[in-house]
């Protein structure tokens, strides 16, 4: 596990700690930037950003006013999760702006969340596309969804994004 030290003048209080996950609540009175911790943001809304640093997925977003970062990391170790969605377990659901982002850890090896799809939602128009190595970013249609699928050990984690 990669240790880091948050600037200071972010004001971090951790809320929550797991395994796979740690989350802190951020006392300032503007949404920092990711690039503070190393990290180039991949994608960003307004109030939602996230990108990767040493093989760890950060999450940052503002939520009623209030400041969230969440840090995923690889487990050592695999966990067995349920499965009651084809994204894979809700790990983080965040909406704002007209936009319901949701996080998903999912088992199945990118060939096989394809073949899934391309078969299962042939009416959603699935495109897929590789951003980089073993990253990809997939659109459905009716409703539209934008899904962004990185590697994370043996795992994939998703990032969903839809209209409520």
């Amino acid at each position: 596990m990669f240790a880091i030290d948050l600037p200071p003048d972010w004001q971090a209080t951790v809320w929550s700690e797991q395994r796979s996950q740690t989350i802190w609540q951020l006392r300032r009175g503007a949404l920092p930037s990711l690039t503070q911790l190393g990290c180039q943001p991949v994608h960003q809304f307004a109030r939602f950003s996230w990108c990767e640093v040493n093989h760890q997925l950060w999450v940052l977003q503002e939520s009623a006013g209030q400041f969230w970062l969440t840090r995923y990391r690889r487990l050592p170790k695999p966990t067995v999760a349920p499965r009651n969605n084809w994204r894979g377990r809700l790990l983080q659901q965040f909406n704002g702006q007209g936009k319901s982002i949701e996080v998903f850890l999912n088992k199945h090896h990118i060939k096989q969340l394809r073949s899934f799809v391309e078969l299962r939602f042939t009416h959603r128009r699935p495109q897929f596309l590789e951003l980089d190595h073993g990253r990809f970013y997939l659109a459905l249609q009716n409703p539209v969804e934008d899904i962004f699928i990185y590697p994370h050990g043996d795992e994939l984690l998703l990032l969903s994004a839809t209209m409520p």
